[in-house]
C-alpha cells in the first residue's frame, strides 16, 4: 500500500506544517510522517516513511476522524485507530498511534504497556496555530530538520483540541 502517487493531488490542498521522525510503537524502526493543514482548519497526520519493511498509506487522516473513531474510549490501541484507516494497510494505525505518541497526544498506560491514554492537545494545537500563522508549507520530499523530541504531558480524558483552532470534518 506503499503509494507516493497520491501525494501530488492531495498536496495542492494540505499544506504540510512539520516533517519528523519517531520510533515505531515496538522501536524496530523510524517513521516520517507530516502533520498537514487544510483551509478549513483540518489538522492532519500522515505516515510517509518508514527505515523498516512494514507496508503503509501515505493518505492523509484528519484528527477530527481519529476523535470521532475513539469517541470516549479512555484506553486506546491501534485496533482503536483502525476504522479512521478504512481501506489501508493495517500497519498504518500503529504508525499513525506512533506519530501521536510522538507529539505528545497520546502517552503509555501505566496500567496495561500495550495501550496508550489521551493527552491534553492544548501544546500541539498552540504549536499547530504558530505554523499555520507563520504561512509555512513544506515539500513533502523535504528531510526532517531533526529529531523531534518526545513530548511529557500529563494524562488527560480528551484528545480534543481548542475551541479556537478546532479540525472540522
Amino acid at each position: 500500500m506503499k503509494s507516493k502517487t497520491t501525494t501530488a493531488a492531495v498536496s495542492t490542498t494540505t499544506r504540510v506544517l512539520k516533517i519528523a521522525t519517531c520510533p515505531t510503537l515496538s522501536a524496530k524502526s523510524t517513521l516520517t510522517y507530516h502533520v498537514g493543514y487544510r483551509a478549513n482548519a483540518e489538522v492532519l497526520f500522515r505516515i510517509y516513511g518508514n527505515s523498516g519493511g512494514g507496508f503503509y498509506s501515505n493518505d492523509w487522516i484528519a484528527v477530527s476522524e481519529i476523535e470521532r473513531t475513539l469517541g470516549k474510549q479512555t484506553l486506546i490501541s491501534s485496533v482503536s485507530i483502525q476504522p479512521a484507516c478504512k481501506g489501508k494497510s493495517a500497519n498504518t494505525a500503529g504508525f499513525v498511534l506512533a506519530a501521536l505518541k510522538q507529539e505528545g497526544l497520546v502517552a503509555r498506560s501505566t496500567e496495561n504497556p500495550r495501550q496508550y491514554i489521551r493527552t491534553p492537545s492544548e501544546a500541539f494545537m498552540a504549536s499547530v496555530k504558530v505554523l499555520v500563522e507563520s504561512g509555512v508549507d513544506l515539500d513533502p520530499e523535504q528531510a526532517p530538520a531533526s529529531k523531534t523530541p518526545p513530548v511529557k504531558v500529563a494524562a488527560s480524558p480528551a484528545l480534543s483540541t481548542s475551541k479556537e483552532a478546532k479540525p472540522t470534518a
